[in-house]
């Protein structure tokens, strides 16, 4: 979403910052000034996943489920279960006990290897019992999906766009 503000006197358009409000129905605009302010925006279909961390109840696709392992934050990273996070994008995780690697099969190929940090500081996938978590945003970036976290309610959606 890209909100732009026209100045009549110079005939120039800018790029204006903004951010969506915290039940997400809106996007709000960081803006004071004069000009005409307009905005294009797409609108966010249902997320495919919605987590809170700390809780073991979720949202797919906004039916809601209830996970054995409850999400949590590791290094400033917000640590999704694998195996939903997976399957949600139509893939399929493996586990190899020997290597202590998980792998995500889908689209892409994803090898997470637990206690190992993912490349360009993503974060560390992690055993909870007896489970994997891996860093969200990790895989859905490689899932060209897009993640919103909410620091107040302590939320994380994830939206795939078409």
């Amino acid at each position: 979403m890209r909100g732009f503000v026209f100045d009549p006197e110079t005939e120039e358009y800018q790029v204006i910052r903004g951010r969506f409000s915290a039940n997400r129905n809106y996007f709000e605009f960081d803006f004071n000034g004069p000009g005409i302010i307009g905005v294009m925006y797409y609108e966010l279909p249902t997320p495919l996943l919605h987590f809170t961390i700390g809780q073991y109840r979720y949202y797919h696709n906004g039916a809601p489920m209830t996970s054995d392992v409850a999400p949590f934050i590791s290094l400033d990273r917000t640590m999704l279960p694998i195996r939903i996070i997976a399957e949600a994008f139509g893939a399929t995780p493996r586990w190899d006990d020997a290597t202590r690697t998980a792998y995500i099969y889908g689209d892409v190929t994803l090898r997470l290897p637990a206690g190992v940090p993912l490349p360009d500081g993503m974060g560390v996938p992690e055993m909870t019992n007896n489970r994997v978590l891996v860093p969200a945003r990790f895989v859905v970036e490689n899932f060209d999906a897009i993640a919103f976290w909410d620091p107040v309610l302590r939320e994380a959606t994830i939206y795939v766009l078409n």
